[in-house]
């Protein structure tokens, strides 16, 4: 009887076990954003931008560089160039930016950076469509800076061509008066 007893409890057991689904379970747990307007009024900085370099932030923090082109700003610092702090994984909700992507950013100060993360309204810029109707047109930020040129330096071209044709009439002169001794 006993041993009857221990094999019905077994085969309970173990029936349970099979039946027994296991959730997944995540370690970043985020709560819903809040709408547009309102996770940029919280936030530090809003703005759109391709993502230009990604490199490891400082060795004892396991967290992402993040630099931006940027191409709209509606909320903090304004530039050509921004870079931003992320965790190094979604797991640890970063934002597991793409080179050469162009997003829509919701960064807030933080440990002395300017951070962003999964948890936040960040998206891909072509995803991002609700956000932007929200926000409406952000300020338009200028690109960055190429080489200048001379031209951009306002050298004009008259000097050049008269100073060469001067130089030209003093060889000619030399080479004359050389051949004449």
């Amino acid at each position: 009887m006993r041993h009857i007893a221990l094999l019905v409890a077994l085969s309970v057991m173990a029936l349970a076990a099979l039946a027994y689904q296991p959730r997944p379970t995540y370690a970043c747990s985020c709560t819903p954003p809040p709408p547009p307007l309102q996770a940029r009024d919280s936030a530090t900085a809003v703005f759109a931008g391709t993502v230009s370099g990604i490199a490891p932030a400082d060795p004892g923090r396991a967290s992402v560089l993040v630099t931006f082109d940027v191409q709209q700003i509606w909320k903090g610092p304004e530039g050509a160039q921004l870079t931003i702090a992320t965790a190094g994984s979604s797991a640890s909700c970063g934002y597991e930016f793409a080179q050469g992507e162009q997003y829509l950013v919701y960064a807030v100060a933080q440990e002395g950076q300017i951070r962003t993360s999964l948890c936040s309204r960040t998206a891909l810029f072509a995803s991002a469509g609700e956000d932007l109707a929200a926000l409406g047109t952000g300020t338009p930020v200028a690109p960055a800076a190429g080489p200048i040129t001379s031209d951009e330096m306002g050298i004009p071209w008259l000097p050049l061509v008269v100073g060469g044709i001067g130089l030209a009439i003093v060889l000619a002169v030399g080479v004359s008066w050389l051949r004449r001794r």
